[in-house]
């Protein structure tokens, strides 16, 4: 296998990062973790649920928080 990777099995969950690089094995990633997606695509959706709750949406304290510096 390629990188010394595991091969995967049949019915097994296949463990992978978002990097800026794109998808890459969990256990081996080589470029740095994407923390945008992360930020965009998992945590503003359920922020943005509780937020909402509040009349705040994440933006918002996103940009309060950038303000800062």
């Amino acid at each position: 296998m390629e990188r010394g990777l595991r091969k995967p099995h049949r019915g097994g969950a296949v463990r992978y990062v978002i990097t800026t690089a794109g998808a890459e094995p969990a256990d081996d990633p080589r470029a740095p973790l994407d923390y945008q997606h992360y930020v965009d695509r998992q945590l503003a959706p359920v922020a943005d649920g509780m937020l909402q709750a509040l009349g705040m949406s994440f933006a918002e304290v996103v940009e309060a928080q950038y303000a800062l510096f």
